[in-house]
């Protein structure tokens, strides 16, 4: 596993904007980028209504809960996985080894169009998540070993 890039503040403008293209495009509710771990990093959407904190955990563990189950049948891992509900849906995507995007959106939209779009998103995020990291190549930073119960302290805008 590799650790999460160290951002700055045009990092975190560029993925609230991703976030916001997708939200705007597929008419989800909310998306959110975590860490691996699910830590919340950048979200966008009706964020209010939903615990992302607890959200977050709970995808990354679901989403790792998939690849051990991938592992097991053959599969390097799945890249993608998808929750339907009956009011509401999840999309959850892996942006490489380091992070995940999650999606919720509700019946009155269509889980094709998000998976579509969540896929050109995926490509964006990724690629803006490496070239953060090759800009400090080995500054990383692993917020399961900060022990912190609100990462928005350390995502957070300067003053």
């Amino acid at each position: 596993m590799s650790a999460f890039p160290q951002l700055v503040d045009r990092d975190l403008d560029q993925l609230e904007a991703i976030l916001a293209s997708l939200l705007q495009r597929t008419e989800a509710k909310a998306a959110m980028v975590t860490d691996i771990a699910g830590f919340v990093v950048s979200s966008s959407g009706d964020t209010e209504s939903l615990d992302l904190t607890t959200l977050g955990a709970l995808a990354a563990n679901t989403y790792a809960a998939s690849a051990a189950m991938a592992g097991m049948i053959g599969e390097p891992d799945f890249a993608s996985l998808y929750q339907q509900g009956s009011e509401n849906s999840l999309l959850i995507h892996a942006l490489g080894q380091e992070a995940l995007l999650t999606i919720v959106f509700d019946k009155s939209v269509k889980g094709g169009a998000v998976k579509h779009y969540a896929t050109i998103a995926v490509k964006v995020l990724s690629t803006h998540l490496t070239m953060a990291a090759e800009r400090a190549h080995g500054q990383t930073v692993d917020l399961a070993t900060l022990n912190i119960a609100d990462p928005n302290e350390i995502f957070r805008r300067k003053s």
